[in-house]
C-alpha cells in the first residue's frame, strides 16, 4: 500500500464512514473516534514540524564545527581517552555539538552547565571569593572548572569555558569575550581568551547572543582539536 500522511488517512477513513453511515455497526463509534484523533494528531504533527523547521533554520545559520568534532573523536577513540565539558557562557552548546559525533558515547563522557557562582562552587569547587570578585568570568575560574570536570566525569580531557554573550553595562562590560581552558587530568594544558571582534572575519554580530555562544563553542572545539 502506498504510504500516506496521518491527515490523509484520517480524511479517507472519515469519508468511508460518512458513505456507510452504519451507526448500528459496533465498530462505527470506534472508527469515528479514531478518525477524529488522527485529524487532531496530524494537525499537531504539522504544527510541530513547522516549529522544528524554524529551529533548524536557526541552527543551520550557526553550524557547529563538524571537522573539529571528527578530529577530536578520532584522536580520543584511537588513544582510548575521553572528554567532558564544563560550560557557563556556551550554556550546553559544546555538549550538543559533541553529541553529534558518530559513536559519541565512545569518547564523550558528558557535561555540566553551571550558570552562577553558587553552582560553580557547589559542583566544580570553584573558589568562591576570587570567583565573586570577577563575576565568575576569568581564566582562573575556567581553569578550575576544567580540572574539576575531569575529576567529576573521570575523563582524561576536559573543557572549561566562561564569559559574556551579552553586554553588562552596569558592570562596565561592553566588549564580549570568553575564557577557555583545557585540562588533561589535573593539569591545565591550554588557556585562551576568546574576544568577539567584529573587525575579524568570522566573528558573530555583537547583538546576537545565540551566534556568539556557537562562536565560542566552535573556537573551543578548534583549540582542542589543534591541541590533540
Amino acid at each position: 500500500m502506498p504510504s500516506m500522511s496521518a491527515y490523509s488517512f484520517a480524511r479517507r477513513l472519515d469519508r468511508g464512514l460518512r458513505r456507510t453511515g452504519n451507526k448500528a455497526d459496533p465498530y462505527y463509534g470506534r472508527y469515528k473516534t479514531k478518525a477524529r484523533f488522527m485529524r487532531l494528531f496530524s494537525g499537531m504533527a504539522r504544527n510541530s514540524h513547522n516549529r522544528i523547521g524554524g529551529l533548524n533554520e536557526l541552527v543551520m545559520k550557526n553550524e557547529y564545527d563538524l571537522a573539529s568534532i571528527e578530529r577530536i573523536k578520532t584522536v580520543l577513540i584511537k588513544n582510548r581517552m575521553s572528554l567532558s565539558v564544563a560550560e557557563s557562557v556556551t550554556s550546553g552548546h559544546l555538549q550538543a555539538a559533541l553529541s553529534l559525533a558518530q559513536e559519541a558515547s565512545r569518547f564523550f563522557q558528558g557535561g555540566i552547565t553551571v550558570y552562577n557562582s553558587g553552582q560553580k562552587t557547589r559542583h566544580l569547587k570553584v573558589e568562591p571569593i576570587s570567583a565573586l570578585e570577577c563575576n565568575c568570568v576569568g581564566q582562573l575560574v575556567s581553569n578550575q572548572m576544567a580540572v574539576e570536570c575531569n575529576a567529576h566525569f573521570l575523563s582524561e580531557y576536559a573543557i572549561g569555558i566562561t564569559g559574556y554573550a551579552t553586554p553588562v553595562p552596569e558592570m562596565g562590560i561592553t566588549a564580549l569575550f570568553a575564557y577557555l581552558s583545557v585540562a588533561q587530568g589535573d593539569t591545565v594544558v591550554l588557556e585562551e581568551k576568546i574576544p568577539v571582534d567584529r573587525s575579524q572575519p568570522g566573528s558573530p554580530p555583537e547583538n546576537d547572543s545565540y551566534a556568539i555562544q556557537v562562536y565560542y563553542a566552535n573556537r573551543a572545539l578548534r583549540h582542542l582539536a589543534s591541541l590533540l
